[in-house]
């Protein structure tokens, strides 16, 4: 054997074992994602939308604004989002403005007369006994007002009001779940 052959079984070797420990420590962090993700399985909303209920009264805790009914149980808003889904509203549900239903990823759209106040109910349920997950965005098209939503675990349901915010809104919905979104308008 010469030292030119032993050399380069040694640096193959040494190929072999790193690309074995990048392969092992890349499953080690996704396995630690997921971790993450299923242990902080909780309902976030995020929004630019109006930082106060329909007539500018404040009636989120800390007078946050905005209410919500139906949230999840460990459920939380995000500070000035303009929502609180874990609070009872004293904001009822009128009609049903639009109502998009399925599981998987849609695109999809609603418009918003003026003034512009609506709700979004959202709902989802996974069959499997590992959870899933439900997040929503919806944008409007002539500003850039947004609402975000991100829920995680085996079931979820809420409403996440927005107001003075009329005209087009474009929606993404993604789920590995079941799931129903509804875009509704308050009763007056």
């Amino acid at each position: 054997m010469t030292a030119g052959s032993a050399a380069s079984r040694f640096h193959r070797m040494l190929r072999l074992a790193m690309a074995t420990g990048t392969v092992a420590a890349g499953c080690c962090l996704v396995l630690a994602m997921v971790s993450l993700v299923v242990a902080m399985g909780q309902t976030r909303v995020d929004s630019t939308a109006s930082s106060h209920a329909f007539g500018d009264q404040p009636t989120g805790p800390g007078g946050t604004g905005g209410t919500g009914t139906g949230a999840s149980p460990g459920s939380s808003a995000s500070p000035g989002s303009g929502h609180d889904t874990g609070a009872t509203g004293s904001i009822a549900v009128g009609a049903t403005l639009a109502r998009f239903s399925g599981t998987g990823m849609d695109r999809t759209a609603f418009v918003v007369g003026k003034p512009g106040d609506w709700g979004l109910s959202w709902r989802f349920a996974c069959f499997r006994t590992s959870g899933g997950f439900l997040a929503v965005h919806v944008d409007n098209v002539q500003s850039a007002r947004h609402v975000r939503l991100s829920t995680s675990g085996s079931s979820g349901h809420g409403l996440a009001w927005s107001s003075r915010d009329p005209g087009r809104h474009s929606v993404t919905i993604m789920s590995d779940c079941a799931w129903v979104v509804e875009v509704v308008l308050p009763r007056h």
